[in-house]
């Protein structure tokens, strides 16, 4: 009986310190940031484009209240982000390379749009 429960305890102990490692392996890339006005304040709702140049894909999101964004799991590849909102002129960041792993950063900031009368 006591040789059963360390045997147990054993395989359980293997499990745990191989397991967890695994668990922490990343399978893609992510992007994320902040997009704010010339003033430095946060922009919500945007809306956010992020194109994989490679294949073609699209994926979009708004800023959350904060003006933050996240778009995790991104097959490796160059990407191009796009960000719009009403009364602002829209920007493009291009050629962005993602690699398996990593985590982008790109804050931006829109500038007032024109006003037409």
């Amino acid at each position: 009986m006591l040789l059963r429960r360390v045997l147990i305890l054993s395989c359980v102990v293997v499990l745990v310190l191989f397991v967890r490692p695994v668990a922490a392996q990343t399978v893609g890339a992510s992007l994320q940031g902040f997009i704010t006005d010339s003033t430095g304040a946060a922009l919500p709702n945007a809306h956010i484009l992020v194109l994989n140049l490679s294949t073609g894909a699209a994926r979009e999101l708004t800023t959350d209240p904060a003006g933050r964004y996240h778009l995790p799991v991104l097959p490796p590849g160059s990407y191009e982000v796009q960000v719009t909102k009403d009364g602002f002129q829209a920007v493009v960041r291009r050629d962005i390379e993602l690699a398996i792993g990593q985590t982008a950063v790109i804050d931006l900031t829109l500038e007032v749009g024109r006003v037409e009368t």
